[in-house]
């Protein structure tokens, strides 16, 4: 295993160990608190989608330490305008969160988020964003 994942994956085989121990099976990710997506989006987050985009993904969390909600932005084209041209690219927006409530973009990526029909037969391989002490993740 790599240096950095090695100890991760040794925190949750204790954590699985101690659990089968207890009769409990469950599988803990080392401290990891997942925020909820955003299914509804607000008006200062939809504010920084491009016009003939739509949000795929909206997921809340804190990426600067400075308790301030930030967003995670993965957009595409409208589902039926995707389905045409599953080649589409997909845009990736990072938003911090202000002190007056609004967001501030610190960074835009269109290649990250792969297309709709980048997976082959395999369908859309987009499958989530997730934010986690500081960091986020594309998972595809």
């Amino acid at each position: 295993l790599c240096p950095k994942v090695a100890p991760l994956w040794a925190g949750i085989m204790r954590r699985w160990v101690n659990a089968a121990r207890m009769g409990v099976w469950t599988l803990a990710w080392a401290g990891a608190a997942m925020a909820q997506t955003l299914d509804d989006p607000p008006a200062a987050v939809l504010k920084w989608v491009p016009a003939g985009l739509e949000v795929l993904q909206a997921q809340p969390g804190d990426l600067n330490g400075d308790a301030y909600p930030d967003v995670v932005l993965a957009l595409r084209q409208p589902q039926l305008a995707e389905e045409a041209d599953g080649s589409a690219a997909r845009l990736l927006l990072l938003l911090l969160g202000q002190a007056d409530g609004q967001y501030r973009l610190a960074a835009r990526n269109d290649h990250v988020v792969m297309c709709a029909q980048c997976g082959g037969m395999m369908g859309d391989p987009f499958s989530d964003i997730r934010i986690q002490r500081g960091h986020f993740s594309i998972e595809h």
